[in-house]
């Protein structure tokens, strides 16, 4: 379910999903958004209209038996959040010099348009069998 819901954001950025502006922030119930060692986990929170502190999509009822992560990592917490510090990251850093990113207003709409490619350096892939993340 996690994988879904990290498919699902990436897909509405990556679509150029209109998405509705003036929303705010809302402040979890479990865990800390500012403590990369508490932070929350938001499965579960998908809408059929916008609302504060959900994803709004056309998908609200999602195969439990998909694909996915077999069990979680240690650094998922039985409380609901997870502990970013000790996920396990892929070595390398890789530029993506061709990346492409940007957002505008046309009239009521907010226009979300992407190439993919990240903004930040990642890390080497296909992973290494030598790596932690490859375990």
């Amino acid at each position: 379910m996690q994988a879904m819901m990290a498919l699902i954001v990436i897909g509405l950025i990556v679509s150029g999903a209109q998405i509705v502006s003036g929303m705010q922030t809302a402040v979890p119930a479990v865990g800390d958004p500012l403590d990369l060692t508490n932070l929350p986990i938001g499965d579960g929170k998908i809408s059929e209209e916008p609302q504060i502190g959900t994803i709004y999509s056309c998908i609200t009822e999602f195969n439990t038996n998909a694909g996915g992560a077999f069990q979680d990592g240690p650094w998922i917490r039985e409380d609901g959040t997870f502990d970013f510090t000790a996920k396990a990251m892929v070595d390398g850093e890789i530029e993506w010099p061709t990346h492409q990113f940007t957002i505008t207003v046309e009239g009521d709409f907010r226009r979300i348009v992407g190439n993919n490619l990240p903004d930040h350096p990642t890390g080497t892939y296909p992973v290494a069998a030598s790596q932690r993340p490859h375990s």
